[in-house]
């Protein structure tokens, strides 16, 4: 992940868990992963969206109620720049030289991601899905999934997340099947409706497996 956003995002802890179910190892990090390339100019560019996306996702929570129907909806949002945020965490993954990002290809979508993320045109971003994440395993502010190739409702695409939430992103250019369709955050301008996914415990030991024990981390620096 971006390190501004990792450090933006990993709450008051001195650390917080990045993992990724495609490599093998776990680490602790300070920050996030991509290594920094962008000028200045282009990092203002970035700077407003990603602001509204990082205080978005600090303050975002889930009722009791929420979680038990498996729902939520969230109105006066700002969808524009949650997509921005999306396209741009993801294109600065691809272009990464770090060997934790050589999943994330964006192939003939490159163009487009780039243009959104420094300003272009939205409607060139491709379609994206974000759901809620319930998991009571690691304080919500200390767990994070790296980019990664998926398949999701029989589409192709990438997947992350960031704390308390998980953002799908389809690059087929044909739809999801309608229910999935109707909930993608370039539907609507200012509202989510949407799934809370819950990281069973299988779904855990499956991360463990993967990416070795988390009571065991390997520490890194860079």
């Amino acid at each position: 992940m971006p390190a501004a956003l990792g450090k933006a995002l990993k709450g008051k802890g001195k650390n917080f868990w990045i993992g990724t179910t495609e490599k093998p190892g776990r680490f602790v990090t300070q920050s996030g992963l991509t290594d920094r390339f962008l000028c200045h100019r282009h990092e203002q560019a970035i700077h407003d969206y990603e602001k509204y996306a990082i205080e978005f996702i600090r303050d975002f929570g889930l009722s009791s109620n929420e979680i038990a129907s498996g729902r939520f909806r969230r109105d006066g949002t700002d969808n524009e720049a949650l997509l921005r945020f999306v396209c741009s965490v993801l294109w600065r993954y691809h272009h990464s030289t770090r060997s934790e990002t050589d999943d994330v290809d964006l192939g003939e979508w490159e163009p487009k991601f780039r243009n959104v993320t420094f300003g272009g045109s939205v409607n060139q971003a491709p379609d994206v899905v974000m759901r809620a994440i319930h998991q009571t395993r690691v304080p919500k502010d200390a767990f994070m999934n790296s980019p990664g190739s998926v398949e999701m409702w029989g589409r192709r695409g990438l997947q992350f997340g960031v704390p308390g939430l998980l953002f799908g992103v389809k690059l087929d250019h044909e739809d999801w099947p309608a229910p999935v369709q109707r909930l993608i955050l370039n539907q609507a301008p200012s509202s989510i409706n949407s799934a809370v996914a819950l990281m069973t415990e299988e779904a855990w030991k499956a991360i463990e497996l993967a990416g070795g024990k988390m009571q065991e981390p390997r520490l890194r620096t860079h």
